[in-house]
């Protein structure tokens, strides 16, 4: 029997020896590089387009948006549709 920590680091362990191309680790380029895609507009796609140019999967990217739209440096889509309602009144 496991506990929760042991259980997790070795499910990490098991991901990167399956995907061994994939960086875990973000660095301010990967970071910034993002805020300037998300800059630009949102769209269906743009997380795996993110993921594939950074060497990155999928959740990583998804899960570094979450972050950043919670520090402010992204807008989320709620955040977007309730300014474009704002600028219309």
């Amino acid at each position: 029997m496991m506990c929760w920590n042991d259980a997790r680091k070795t499910l990490y362990e098991m991901i990167g020896t399956l995907d061994e191309d994939t960086r875990t680790t973000w660095t301010k380029a990967d970071e910034q590089f993002v805020i300037n895609h998300y800059a630009n507009g949102s769209y269906y796609g743009i997380n795996t387009e993110i993921a594939d140019q950074l060497g990155k999967t999928y959740t990583q990217v998804k899960s570094k948006v979450r972050q950043l739209q919670k520090k402010g440096l992204i807008l989320s889509q709620i955040q977007l549709s309730n300014g474009s309602k704002q600028l219309v009144e």
